[in-house]
């Protein structure tokens, strides 16, 4: 049956290039000689040149002896042995490598876009088999005009315009083959998150630049437990340089359990490479000391880049935070600045195309201020008696001598809080839903005195819903406050220069606006704050 199909093929494409023509065109191996090592993976190219004339198919017939050349399959998920296609036509109709004859065929044509120059028409991976010393790979031709051999065919005409062609004449040494030491790199691709729960399921990048990834050698480790690929539902597509891999191991997994897969694989060098990820992890980091003044920008650009790697989550840059565990409740708190890469940043964008410098100027300085505010100097820090670390959006509240409330603030996220006073005793009242109230006799003898207040929870459950307080302090403070900013610059912006870009920012903006709006709304009502 196959034999009839491909007579069926030849036949109708013979009948379109039943004429011969005298342009020029040629079929030709590139390199045409060379010395290569002996039972090494190689690769040539058989190039099309069409002369200047434009083209809208062509079919190449190749022989070999089988008993010398081993062809390497470039599409091992389709059935048979195949090389590896060009770039010259649309698309490749017919490839298929008798491997038993020795005959490579390849047909390939175009409908909407005519190929004249010199391309890559197929592209040939072979070793040597057993001690072979030359080997000849011969394009069938038999001359201009014979439709029956290998044909190029002529765009307004369909006319046959191939006239010469350069065959391939190899030569087989004891040289060493070229030292593969480069391991494959292997990309996880799915799932795109590290918080999951439920079952495990992968797909897998997996590319190689040497010889190529043996997918024989592929295992993959979960909490200490190997698992090799017959043991898993494993499937894939692609080339030996590169495998696209859907993998399930029938694994489930719990949010609150932390779960490491490393995955393996081998190239045809020997050379293994491996991937790691880590979900659901248990993460303890420590915040700045107190009342350090951030200056080194590259640090801190350093620090927030490992945690945008650690949480792996989308648009959102994590600032200092810290995680506790609460009744098997892993909580991971910070100060979420997702405002400063998508609002500010559209916003000035917007402003760049229609406000004058000066509004840049005023918005950057007021970005800049607002951040650096708390880290100037501080008064009173409250921490947390039991984990000893910075309490934010704690209620402070300032008396005099006689009990009366002379001012009061909430203290920041690194737990600070600045009264401006005079030199006298003051009383200091702490108090939040979560803790004991604290209330503390102070004496003010200069103006740069620290103290430091311990806060107790009043019970285990208080401190969950101290971790959701800082939630909720994060949205109110800064997240509205910087996407109401982003949308004035960018409304700005389409006032100054009305178009299609600062529109699309503006409408951005709004929605972003919008959204953090109903949050605020909703977190004032679930916490009443």
């Amino acid at each position: 049956m196959k034999k009839i199909i491909y007579s069926s093929f030849l036949f109708v494409f013979a009948f379109i290039l039943f004429l011969c023509k005298d342009q020029a065109a040629s079929f030709a191996f590139s390199p045409p000689n060379r010395t290569i090592p002996k039972n090494c993976n190689n690769e040539v190219t058989i190039k099309i040149n069409t002369e200047g004339e434009y083209s809208n198919a062509a079919d190449i017939e190749v022989r070999y002896d089988p008993a010398k050349i081993q062809i390497i399959d470039s599409w091992p998920s389709v059935s048979g042995v195949q090389v590896g296609t060009g770039d010259a036509y649309e698309s490749y109709l017919f490839n298929n490598v008798d491997t038993t004859l020795g005959i490579i065929k390849v047909a390939a044509g175009s409908i909407f876009n005519q190929f004249h120059g010199n391309k890559t028409f197929i592209t040939i991976q072979f070793r040597s088999i057993a001690e072979t010393t030359e080997a000849d790979f011969t394009i069938t031709y038999t001359g201009v005009g014979n439709t029956l051999d290998s044909n190029i065919a002529q765009s307004t005409t369909n006319l046959d315009i191939l006239n010469s062609v350069v065959n391939g004449h190899y030569t087989f040494s004891n040289q060493e083959c070229n030292k593969d030491v480069i391991p494959p790199i292997i990309r996880i691709t799915q799932p795109d998150t590290i918080n999951i729960e439920g079952r495990l399921q992968f797909i897998l990048d997996i590319s190689d630049v040497g010889g190529g990834v043996d997918l024989d050698t592929f295992s993959m480790i979960v909490n200490g437990i190997s698992y090799n690929r017959p043991s898993l539902i494993f499937t894939y597509t692609g080339t030996p340089n590169r495998y696209i891999v859907n993998i399930d191991p029938t694994i489930t997994v719990a949010h609150s359990q932390q779960t490491e897969v490393t995955f393996m694989v081998q190239d045809f060098a020997k050379n293994t490479g491996t991937a790691r990820i880590v979900f659901n992890p248990i993460q303890i980091t420590t915040l700045p000391e107190t009342g350090v003044i951030c200056t080194d920008n590259v640090v801190i650009i350093d620090k927030i880049n490992t945690l945008i790697e650690k949480q792996n989550e989308k648009d959102v840059i994590f600032g200092p935070s810290n995680t506790q565990t609460v009744d098997n409740f892993i909580i991971s708190m910070g100060k979420v600045n997702n405002t400063i890469p998508n609002m500010s940043i559209l916003s000035l964008l917007s402003v760049f195309f229609g406000l004058q410098s000066i509004y840049s100027i005023i918005s950057l300085v007021i970005m800049i201020i607002r951040r650096r505010k708390v880290l100037i100097k501080y008064w009173g820090e409250v921490i947390n008696n039991e984990k000893g670390i910075p309490l934010q959006n704690i209620s402070v509240k300032l008396l005099d001598s006689d009990h009366k409330v002379v001012a009061k603030t909430k203290t920041d996220l690194y737990g600070r809080y600045i009264f401006d006073m005079e030199f006298g005793q003051y009383y200091v009242v702490i108090e939040n839903n979560q803790f004991k109230t604290l209330t503390e006799q102070i004496t003010i003898l200069d103006d740069e005195k620290i103290f430091k207040h311990a806060l107790e929870y009043k019970s285990k459950i208080e401190k969950l819903r101290w971790h959701q307080d800082r939630i909720n302090y994060v949205f109110v403070r800064d997240y509205l406050v910087f996407s109401i900013l982003g949308f004035l610059l960018s409304m700005l912006g389409v006032i100054m220069s009305t178009n299609p870009l600062t529109i699309t920012i503006f409408v951005i903006n709004l929605i972003i606006v919008s959204l953090s709006i109903i949050l605020k709304l909703y977190y004032a009502s679930e916490y009443g704050d």
